[in-house]
């Protein structure tokens, strides 16, 4: 029988944080890396995040798939919204709250 290397395997979702060489991003921000499952089984192609809304999209176009990883992803885009907001000026906080309240928030 043959053993699996299971470090070899690429993670689904993962978060993680931004280093010096990333750019555009702050040292610090975190970053969604996804392993794009459209590309699947002929590529292996990781997607870095860094805005929430792509998120969002990576979910709807299936790059996201099966129901735990589509939940860690939008537990990580409130992360990457929440870290928008702390990186940002007051002015930018008012342009993008009702597209983040608008996908996130329940009316009651």
């Amino acid at each position: 029988m043959m053993a699996i290397e299971l470090d070899n395997i690429p993670r689904t979702v993962n978060l993680v944080r931004a280093s010096a060489q990333d750019t555009p991003v702050p040292e610090g921000f975190p970053i969604l890396e996804i392993l794009d499952q459209t590309k699947l089984p002929s590529d292996v192609l990781i997607k870095r995040i860094t805005d929430w809304r792509e998120v969002i999209d990576a979910i709807k176009l299936l790059e996201v798939r099966g129901a735990p990883a589509i939940g860690i992803a939008g537990a990580a885009a409130i992360a990457l919204r929440a870290a928008e907001f702390c990186f940002a000026s007051v002015d930018d906080h008012r342009s993008d709250a009702l597209d983040f309240d608008r996908v996130f928030v329940i009316d009651k």
